[in-house]
């Protein structure tokens, strides 16, 4: 287990590659996680198989090789505690998170859970340069991480050489949801940056800009200075209003854990064993559809279904079939890359689980079709 007392540890500084590095072989073992407080500032460092700990030099800009340090130790992890995960669990209906953490990034480097009070979690992995740690809420629940899930595998980006946490899409109303939830999860809003892209043949100009810079921060409470661009695509497809919104955390930790809950998230919608599990792929549906989803409708505004669109150089069209089949949701086909579902009986499913409830605009499609539908009677959706 992890040591809590925080304590004052004296040693001296050698020179070391871009970083200074400290020599303790008394108070710690090789392997430890050390929790450090550097000028009112959180650093992890693993002790090295030569009881060496790396730190980082421009704290230390007056210093030179040889001098003493006073290092304040806020916790001693060891190594075997860090690299525990728990049984995937749903305590209180919540999901552990730190079941769902990966034990090694895409790159093969170990990564570590420190468990904090609070119920809160830190997650750390060593990297050359030193990866920024994340810490976060331990417990979720089932729906908003479905939810966030959904919409993440749907319009995040999931690649495995992505090195930051990303959310796009044009409709705000949605992206401000996922701020609900990574704020629920423990992240804050003051850590996104955003960036605008408008699809337009037109010239981008500073007015133009501006509204969008308005538009965005009005709907999602941000600051001016966290939209770092507005800029202008080559897609041939032209935006309507201002633009899409990317959602940005630059912290390759927070990736390695949203592409690891992502991962443990759809192990068990694809096959769900329990009631909670269920609760998770209905918000994961729901997330799906607010990325992918679009309403269809006849020249009578009557909903005549809706499709998902899918990558056909991915699993992604097995895994809609899977994720709908298990909520008993027939799927009809497909068309150009989109998977068609018709029939009033799973346009009524698709109801009862609030498959559109996350986007606004699409909900309001969605629900006028329906009522405009010739089997539709108000009874059915009670």
């Amino acid at each position: 287990m992890g040591d809590n007392s925080e304590f004052i540890l004296t040693t001296h500084l050698r020179a070391g590659d871009g970083d200074f590095v400290a020599t303790e072989a008394k108070t710690i073992r090789i392997g430890d996680l050390l929790v450090l407080n550097i000028k009112e500032q959180e650093y992890i460092r693993r002790v090295n198989r030569d009881y060496q700990i790396s730190l980082p030099q421009i704290s230390y800009s007056n210093k030179n090789p040889g001098d003493a340090v006073a290092l304040c130790v806020k916790m001693i992890v060891s190594q075997k505690t860090g690299s525990h995960r728990p049984r995937f669990s749903y305590t209180n209906k919540a999901i552990d998170i730190g079941a769902f953490v990966p034990s090694q990034t895409h790159f093969s480097s170990p990564v570590f859970i420190i468990p904090r009070d609070n119920q809160k979690i830190t997650i750390w992995y060593p990297a050359r340069g030193c990866a920024q740690p994340i810490t976060l809420n331990r417990y979720a629940q089932p729906n908003d991480l479905g939810e966030l899930m959904g919409f993440y595998y749907g319009d995040g980006s999931t690649g495995c050489g992505i090195r930051s946490f990303r959310l796009t899409n044009e409709e705000p109303s949605i992206l401000k949801h996922c701020l609900k939830i990574c704020c629920s999860l423990g992240l804050q809003i003051g850590q996104f940056k955003a960036q605008i892209i408008c699809s337009t043949p037109d010239t981008l100009e500073e007015d133009k800009k501006k509204e969008c810079v308005d538009h965005w921060c009005s709907h999602l409470q941000l600051h001016d200075h966290q939209i770092v661009s507005v800029t202008k695509s080559q897609s041939k497809y032209e935006t309507k209003g201002f633009g899409s919104l990317r959602l940005i955390i630059d912290n390759a930790t927070l990736t390695e854990v949203m592409l690891g809950v992502l991962q443990g998230t759809l192990k068990r919608v694809l096959n769900p064993t329990r009631k909670e599990d269920i609760e998770l792929l209905k918000g994961f549906v729901r997330g799906l559809l607010a990325a992918e989803g679009s309403v269809m409708r006849n020249h009578h505004n009557s909903l005549i279904g809706i499709s998902i669109s899918y990558d056909p150089h991915s699993e992604e069209l097995l895994v809609y079939q899977r994720l709908l089949s298990n909520l008993g949701i027939k799927c009809c086909g497909v068309h150009s890359n989109q998977l068609i579902v018709r029939k009033f009986e799973n346009m009524k499913k698709f109801y009862s689980l609030r498959g559109f409830g996350l986007h606004a605009r699409r909900n309001q499609l969605f629900m006028e079709g329906l009522c405009a539908h010739r089997y539709f009677r108000a009874l059915d959706l009670e």
